[in-house]
């Protein structure tokens, strides 16, 4: 269990490193809309729990905000989402029909990873 412990503990300092990473790469009028927590987590629909400048919805949020985009929320789906079909995927997500269903997804580039292992693992 100690091993697991421990695991955990290096997984979360990498992921610090990584959103600490991201923000400093983000043009200055971004980074002074992650500041704003409390009023991306009221404009978007994100739990306002959620830590604006270190969660990835907070980050979208922030940069979709800066946008002046006022209407979106976030939904996490289960890793074989894509294997459902659309009347499924409507169903959990709560849309009107399967035409309402978004057709965007938030991916990381496979560029990133050599970057983040040149610059952020031990």
């Amino acid at each position: 269990m100690e091993a697991l412990a421990e695991l955990e503990r290096v997984q979360t300092r990498i992921l610090h490193r990584i959103s600490d990473l991201e923000l400093s790469h983000l043009p200055q009028h971004f980074s002074h809309s992650l500041s704003l927590q409390s009023s991306a987590a009221a404009g978007a629909n994100v739990d306002a729990d959620a830590d604006a400048s270190t969660t990835t919805d907070g980050r979208l949020s922030a940069i979709l905000l800066a946008s002046s985009v006022r209407d979106f929320s976030f939904k996490r789906v289960p890793s074989d989402y894509y294997e459902w079909t659309l009347e499924a995927r409507r169903d959990i997500l709560g849309a009107a029909s399967i035409h309402h269903l978004c057709k965007s997804i938030v991916l990381v580039p496979a560029s990133s990873y050599a970057f983040i292992a040149k610059h952020i693992l031990f």
